[in-house]
């Protein structure tokens, strides 16, 4: 493609050449083209070097010189609404000249095409554009030319020295003149030494004729009309020979199938440079009439041949003699090409021989060329393997060269630093940057000055994290040529710290709040005049006091079901019938749910007296109004008959009862419903109370031992060195050495299956007024968050990394992740990705047919389906290709879809 850009102007041309546009064409031109066809400088945009290398500029007066021709579009805005109707029309028959058939005409918006324009038709008569439909060279014979016509100087003289128009056409209008002067109402040529035609007068059509051919030269001889050019070229040459006024009288010629008689004279005037022309004039004639006197008479005719004769005798003679002069001239020229062809040998035999060198050298430089070839070829597949590597890499990456400017960067930098490939070359520190804590520079120099390297956590004001490390950049030949700038994305890693800090912090809260409510359990538990028994809701006594071994003067130990206290015997006092183990309050409570309150009983004791017992039971009722478990209550009455005073103690002691249950059906429920395993122990270490969460730690029921030092048979171990926990450095054994709390300490817990779980251990001690009065030891297993924390970071960096869009659907088509890939080349979030139906994806355009047919019915009667191609139009993003490969993994019912852009 050729683009012509033409103008009057010179400096025009030259402030156009330079293609240099200001900053406001962004408002104009699409990103896209700016990027494709522009390069950013200080100043504006500039048009890129494959843009310049089609244009070709010239200074061109589009009324005076000679018009382009065969143009396929020609664009002409704004200018012929300054020019008048003469010249309006006159450039309208150029344009119709300049267009070949089929071509383009675009007008400016204040410009319409006249009436007398036939050949153009209107495309769009709105934005002003015509296509040429007819015959537009025939437009040239119409022009209105002007009185001169300069023609172009065809002699060795005008293509080595061709001085300005301007400059040559005072003098030359000057000799034209001077001849017209001598000959009225004439046609004139100017020619010069050469025969070459310099400038034409009047209608010289009759006398000259441009000769077809794109090669034609402008010589006078090859113009003139058959019937004069012999006599035209013996003037000539007489006149130039001679230097004097040549002239013929009464010459005959036919032009156009007419008769013409006229005077042909050459004058001759030296031009301002020193150049020899000749004014050629062709004056015409009228017809001699026949004269009837003499007619007739031979003696008139033979004078008139005879002086015709004498003319051409003169004009032989002077041929005769410039041929022997050229003749003369002819043997020299010979002469001298025979001494120009003997050195033309020697010199070829030189050329041969230099030939031959030059052949042996060429054999040369085509090996090192080759091998040049090949290292090339490798050096440019390893830079295409390092520039695909720095741009798939999640990692930010800046390269600075030892002044600390932009070399080159990921993709990934960008989330960082405001940079574009204009960039490259520009210094780090003009380039904007999100960092909250900007010393980047600084710290730059610093490595660059020190050979060192830099490794500190930074912010930016999007509250990420980032590692950054700066170190040196080394060449092959370890010369530092500049610095490596690398941000690793910690984030994550800070999110996941913070909230480990809240967990610790409500754990904290959490275990404070529990120890103060089992410390109150405990002392009104020890305090109150009544036996109590606690159970879980499948019968198993979690809790007893004091109170309860003085009723049956004995040891009233915890177990496994109510079922174990058959040996403690008991009658009921109204019957006197022994009453079952079924029949027991408490295990009435657990069958039923209801309360058993106020019954008399009489038991025997171990030490084998009698007495009589209040007994009650009732269930306990967490928050949520579950059933958890049931407390019953034994007082002894024996001596409730014996006094008054013991009859309002114990409707005290009913009171203390009802505040008591309350009391711990609240600690037993969040004991119960906590997420975490709690040892209760009393100040000489023996373990009182385990929640069920210690079994799932353990991997079954945790006993209760006499002491902690007895729970060895399932160590502990340090995670970092896997060394045993000694019975010292044991949380609840230095919670009740130090009487302080012993922070969160994570540990590995080896269960008797094998298995090896990793728990947050934490202990506190409790005191009372009087002291130490145990301890509360709190383990939260975090195996399970652990594990799927990796499998969960491992799983994204390892998706992230797939080149190829990713999707993975549930049974409704429903999208439930997608990785980094599948965002960047379809341009969507992952906000309104994720839980979204495939169909609605991307405000629909991703409802096609051939995907939604491929998921539905082409999978279902097969498991895996590869290479199905797909061509969608999508809106903003254009026609794409796809290449879908499909699998169906049925267990987890999820479909696991991969699609490959192949549009590029």
């Amino acid at each position: 493609m050729r683009l012509f850009a033409s103008d009057a102007n010179a400096s025009m041309i030259q402030r156009a050449r330079r293609g240099l546009y200001p900053p406001s064409i962004e408002e104009d031109i699409s990103p896209e083209r700016l990027e494709a066809h522009f390069s950013q400088e200080a100043e504006g945009y500039r048009v890129r070097d494959h843009i310049g290398r089609m244009i070709v500029w010239s200074v061109h007066d589009l009324v005076e010189n000679p018009p382009f021709s065969n143009l396929h579009l020609m664009s002409c805005r704004n200018v012929l609404i300054y020019f008048q109707r003469r010249l309006q029309k006159r450039v309208f028959a150029l344009m119709q000249y300049a267009v070949e058939r089929d071509g383009i005409l675009f007008l400016g918006s204040a410009e319409s095409l006249p009436d007398y324009v036939d050949t153009f038709t209107a495309v769009d008569s709105r934005h002003r554009i015509y296509r040429q439909t007819g015959d537009g060279r025939q437009s040239w014979t119409r022009l209105d030319q002007p009185l001169f016509t300069q023609l172009p100087d065809r002699s060795p003289r005008g293509h080595a020295d061709r001085a300005p128009a301007e400059a040559d056409l005072a003098p030359q209008d000057a000799l034209i003149k001077q001849g017209l002067a001598a000959h009225f109402n004439t046609s004139g040529a100017l020619v010069d030494q050469a025969m070459q035609v310099r400038y034409t007068y009047g209608q010289i059509y009759h006398y000259l004729r441009v000769l077809p051919g794109p090669n034609r030269q402008h010589s006078i001889l090859d113009m003139v009309v058959d019937g004069l050019k012999d006599e035209l070229a013996t003037v000539l040459y007489q006149a130039f020979e001679t230097d004097s006024p040549v002239t013929r009288h009464g010459l005959r010629f036919e032009s156009n199938g007419r008769e013409h008689h006229i005077d042909l004279s050459v004058r001759l005037a030296a031009h301002e440079d020193g150049a020899r022309l000749g004014v050629v004039m062709f004056q015409q004639v009228p017809e001699p009439a026949p004269d009837r006197a003499t007619q007739g008479d031979s003696a008139a005719e033979i004078a008139r041949l005879e002086a015709e004769l004498d003319d051409t005798r003169a004009a032989l003679h002077t041929l005769t003699r410039a041929l022997k002069a050229k003749d003369e001239d002819f043997i020299a020229s010979m002469e001298e090409i025979r001494a120009a062809s003997e050195e033309f040998r020697i010199s070829q035999e030189e050329a041969e021989t230099t030939r031959e060198e030059l052949e042996s050298l060429n054999e040369e430089l085509n090996t090192l060329n080759n091998q040049l070839i090949a290292q090339n070829d490798e050096l440019t597949e390893a830079n295409n393997t390092l520039h695909n590597f720095l741009q798939s890499t999640e990692i930010a990456m800046v390269f600075l060269n030892q002044a600390l400017a932009v070399r080159e960067y990921t993709r990934r930098a960008a989330d960082i630093f405001s940079l574009r490939p204009a960039d490259v070359g520009r210094p780090l520190g003009d380039i904007a940057n999100r960092l909250v804590d900007d010393d980047l520079e600084q710290d730059a120099y610093t490595v660059l000055n020190n050979l060192g390297q830099v490794e500190k956590e930074i912010q930016t004001r999007d509250d990420r994290w980032y590692i950054l490390r700066i170190r040196p950049s080394r060449t092959v030949q370890n010369a530092v040529d500049g610095l490596v700038l690398t941000f690793s994305d910690i984030t994550a890693q800070k999110d996941t710290q913070a909230a480990l800090q809240e967990t610790e912090s409500q754990q904290r809260a959490l275990a404070e709040a529990v120890e103060a409510e089992r410390s109150r359990l405990a002392t009104v538990l020890a305090n109150l005049p009544v036996g109590v028994w606690i159970t879980d809701r499948d019968g198993r006594v979690l809790e007893t006091n004091p109170q309860a071994r003085q009723i049956w003067a004995g040891e009233t130990p915890l177990s496994e079901s109510v079922e174990a206290y058959r040996e403690y015997r008991s009658w009921w006092l109204d019957t006197g019938r022994e009453i079952l183990p079924e029949e027991q309050p408490l295990a009435q409570v657990l069958k039923t749910g209801e309360p058993v309150l106020g019954v008399e009983m009489r038991i025997q004791r171990f030490d084998g007296t009698t007495g009589v017992i209040l007994a009650s039971a009732a269930p306990i009722i967490d928050p949520l109004q579950d059933f958890i478990g049931a407390v019953g209550i034994a007082q002894d009455i024996t001596e409730r008959q014996r006094t008054r005073d013991a009859m309002r103690e114990n409707e005290r002691q009913r009171e203390r009862l009802t505040i008591v249950e309350t009391e711990q059906r609240r600690l037993q429920a969040v004991l119960e419903d906590l997420p975490l395993a709690v040892w209760i122990t009393d100040d000489d270490g023996r373990i009182t109370h385990a929640t069920r969460q210690s079994d799932v730690i353990w991997g079954s029921m945790a006993p209760h031992a006499e002491t902690v030092e007895a729970d060895r048979i399932y160590p502990l171990y340090w995670p970092d060195t896997g060394e045993e926990v000694t019975p010292e450095e044991h949380p609840l054994v230095r919670a009740l050495a130090t009487g302080e709390r012993v922070p969160w300490t994570r540990l590995h817990v080896r269960r008797p299956d094998g298995d090896t779980r990793i728990v947050l251990f934490s202990a506190t001690a409790v005191q009372d007024g009087d002291g130490l009065a145990g301890a509360v030891g709190v383990g939260q297993d975090i195996t399970d968050i652990h594990h799927v924390l990796e499998r969960v970071d491992y799983q994204r960096q390892l998706i992230n990394l797939i080149e190829n869009g990713l999707l993975v659907l549930d049974g409704d088509l429903r999208v439930l992740t997608a990785n980094a890939a599948f965002y960047e080349t379809f341009q969507v979030s992952e906000e309104e990705t994720v839980g979204t139906l495939l169909t609605d994806l991307g405000n629909g355009q991703w409802d096609i047919p051939e995907p939604r047919r491929l998921l539905t019915e082409v999978l279902a009667e097969r498991e895996i389906v590869r290479s199905y191609r797909v061509t969608h139009e999508f809106p903003g993003l254009g026609q794409r290709t796809m290449i879908l490969n499909a699998r169906q993994i049925a267990e987890l019912d999820r479909v696991l879809l991969v699609i490959t852009d192949i549009s590029k």
